[in-house]
């Protein structure tokens, strides 16, 4: 099977039909279309109106498993087996960062931010929501299947945002490229999961494409959401390395059920890296491909100040905005491995 990769369809000659953006292969082109289909302005009140959505939606899909396990579906609803079904019911379900961007690329037209906003209160609001900085953005587009991101950072900026028990470190930097080049970078630090130092860098100008496959993969069928063609975003650990798509996967299903063989998980990817890095893990014999825990869901964060108050005893949470016993389960889709083969 090849994994066939959405592009969007060129303008058409007619005048009378709706425009679509040529993005062919260079995303960032968008942030300079003068003409683009404007869907949604993004700003503070709309991303609030919008998170609130997906952590509602994240909220009632909690409450349906836990009623399923209370009515017996699982079995007895003591059993670690039967909450760990639960678990796996809202692991399938739940929405993260990545699906709320794919939605956003998936609409009639372009989301987009035009002027240097303040999203603090926003990111403070909801975890897990931003994968990237929301600062100082001068000019973002997200639609036909691509986005765009144009930063003016700062010549100085050093700040800590405070998540529960979660600190995120934002500030300016310079990055030198292969080429030889410095250019100026967002640096984004904290903790990761296994309790040591990750830091992305973000250059002045972020993109890629965006698309969603549902594919048969050895009798089980997955969808599988890519963020690839990725521009301007690096790794800092044991070096620095060009991040270059990120996937995540999962069963496809249908009303209430479960799969009788669950199939979830995430990767990263990154062209020509020939080191170990720990946080990635398990590493599965491929340099380049990288799986790592699957994305936590978007919740109000103020839910995580007394997790154990907020959510069933059946999902545990911390104060980092993390769930307990959140894994990847079942290989992951060998069309991944065509897609993004080991350089």
């Amino acid at each position: 099977i090849a994994l066939a990769i959405a592009r969007p369809a060129a303008p058409s000659s007619n005048p009378d039909e709706p425009r679509t953006t040529e993005i062919g292969s260079a995303p960032g082109s968008l942030c300079d279309d003068p003409d683009f289909r404007r869907w949604i302005e993004l700003t503070p009140s709309s991303l609030d109106s919008l998170s609130r959505n997906a952590a509602a939606r994240n909220f009632a899909v909690v409450s349906r498993a836990d009623s399923l396990l209370q009515a017996g579906m699982y079995g007895d609803p003591e059993s670690e087996e039967a909450r760990s079904l639960a678990r796996l019911y809202v692991q399938l379900r739940s929405w993260n960062a990545m699906d709320s961007i794919l939605e956003m690329a998936s609409g009639p037209g372009m989301a987009w931010v035009q002027r240097d906003l303040d999203f603090t209160g926003v990111v403070q609001e909801f975890s897990n929501l931003a994968m990237y900085p929301m600062r100082h953005i001068a000019k973002a587009r997200v639609g036909d299947g691509a986005f765009c991101i144009r930063y003016d950072i700062p010549a100085k900026f050093d700040q800590v945002m405070v998540f529960g028990d979660s600190k995120i470190r934002i500030r300016n930097a310079n990055l030198e490229l292969e080429s030889g080049e410095k250019v100026p970078v967002w640096s984004r630090e904290w903790l990761a999961g296994d309790g040591k130092k990750l830091e992305l860098l973000f250059e002045e100008t972020f993109c890629g494409h965006i698309g969603r496959e549902t594919v048969m993969d050895d009798g089980d069928e997955i969808e599988i959401l890519f963020f690839y063609d990725l521009h301007g975003v690096h790794v800092r650990r044991h070096g620095v390395h060009h991040l270059n798509a990120m996937v995540t996967w999962r069963n496809v299903l249908q009303g209430d059920e479960l799969p009788g063989r669950p199939r979830i998980g995430a990767a990263a990817y990154f062209p020509k890296i020939k080191i170990e890095l720990p946080i990635f893990l398990p590493d599965l014999g491929l340099d380049d491909l990288r799986e790592f825990p699957y994305p936590p869901p978007i919740f109000r964060s103020r839910l995580f100040q007394e997790p154990k108050q907020s959510f069933p005893d059946w999902l545990r949470a911390n104060r980092r905005g993390e769930f307990e016993n959140w894994p990847s389960l079942g290989p992951r889709p060998g069309i991944l491995d065509e897609r993004f083969p080991d350089l």
